[in-house]
């Protein structure tokens, strides 16, 4: 059961879980596609190979601020507008790892999620699920940036887990807190 109001993160996750059982590609089944939190305990109950997102962070993006006003128009097509905000953008930051029983096929895994993503530094507008629909902006999308994840065995210790192979990929969403004003 999915938690009410807006479901933009939700949809992020739909989003490039379809995204990855399309193009990596994963068929029948046989590869998972998880967003949770890497832990020890979680790693041990894995039966099958799986690419994991946990999303461990959100910024704003700073670089793109525009606090500023824009005219929109009432949806009813007549000529009327509105004043409204920009949207805030925001960074979502996830740490992509793969996990299966041998070494070999982990990296497998590892190597076909990053040709996948790769592909693809702004999401395609017709693979946007729900309400990623609707974003006023493209939706850019950057994969093993070095300034993420600086130190990874901080990381995997406050994990509880061994350290092992893992990946930042940050996608850029449009947040819009502002209600328009007549």
């Amino acid at each position: 059961a999915r938690c009410e109001g807006n479901p933009m993160i939700a949809d992020l996750d739909d989003t490039l879980e379809q995204l990855l059982i399309k193009e990596i590609p994963i068929k029948n089944g046989e590869v998972e596609v998880k967003f949770d939190q890497p832990k020890r305990e979680w790693s041990s109950r894995l039966s099958r190979p799986t690419v994991n997102l946990f999303l461990y962070d959100l910024r704003e993006n700073v670089t793109l601020r525009q606090h500023q006003w824009e005219q929109a128009g009432n949806g009813r097509g007549d000529s009327l507008y509105h004043l409204k905000r920009s949207p805030f953008r925001v960074d979502c930051l996830y740490m992509l790892t793969t996990w299966a029983s041998d070494p070999l096929d982990e990296h497998r895994l590892m190597t076909r999620a990053l040709l996948a993503l790769f592909r693809f530094p702004i999401l395609p507008v017709d693979r946007l699920v729900g309400s990623l629909q609707e974003q006023p902006f493209e939706v850019p999308a950057q994969l093993a940036r070095h300034d993420r994840l600086t130190n990874p065995a901080e990381v995997w210790g406050s994990l509880d887990n061994e350290m092992r192979p893992s990946i930042s990929y940050m996608v850029t969403l449009a947040l819009d807190p502002w209600s328009e004003v007549s």
